[in-house]
């Protein structure tokens, strides 16, 4: 009798269910597994009263030329995280919280020098109001994932990005797309004039 050359099913089930297993866990992790250079090697927070004081510049980091698209405002970024509006950003810096995705419209205040020490950050000042309050916060926005945006003094800008709290109003950062594809941490934009930076 002629021996069988393909596998037993049980074989190929246990083969396909490791691959799953690892794919849900490479996934898990922000593991790339085809091999494109998009990873950030380190947390790109900045302080905004010294904003090279916190960072740590990569030994590994690669100047890449920036992976950025500009689409107007109608579309939409897929919504699987829900951001915060103002509330939640005056909640944010009133409770000292990090960590808390927000979306809300603010006016340039100040044009800062960018930061160059490790990832490239074009930094400026915004003020918002909500509820007869002000508050002032540093926007870090990463010039080597995302495109500058061509603020002014007194632009209206819309931001979405993750908020740090510190003692001087906070800072926004991930203002990009996510440059590692993880689900776990949704991308942010800056929309001015209509355009969207991400």
């Amino acid at each position: 009798m002629p021996r069988s050359t393909s596998q037993p099913p049980v074989l190929k089930f246990a083969q396909l269910a490791l691959a799953i297993i690892v794919i849900l866990v490479a996934g898990y992790f922000g593991i790339d597994l085809v091999g494109t250079d998009d990873a950030v090697s380190r947390t790109d927070r900045v302080s905004i009263d010294d904003p090279k004081e916190s960072r740590q510049p990569s030994t590994t980091q690669q100047r890449n030329t920036p992976r950025a698209s500009i689409r107007s405002s109608e579309q939409e970024s897929p919504a699987t995280t829900t951001f915060g509006g103002l509330h939640e950003l005056f909640e944010a810096s009133r409770h000292e919280q990090s960590d808390v995705l927000v979306e809300f419209s603010a006016t340039v205040h100040r044009l800062l020098d960018d930061d160059d020490e490790g990832s490239r950050h074009q930094r400026f000042l915004i003020r918002t109001d909500h509820r007869s309050q002000s508050l002032t916060v540093l926007v870090a926005h990463n010039i080597d994932l995302a495109d500058r945006v061509p603020v002014s003094i007194g632009d209206a800008v819309i931001i979405r990005g993750e908020y740090e709290w510190n003692d001087r109003g906070g800072v926004v950062h991930w203002t990009h797309h996510n440059p590692a594809r993880n689900p776990r941490h949704p991308g942010g934009w800056i929309e001015h004039k209509g355009i969207i930076y991400e």
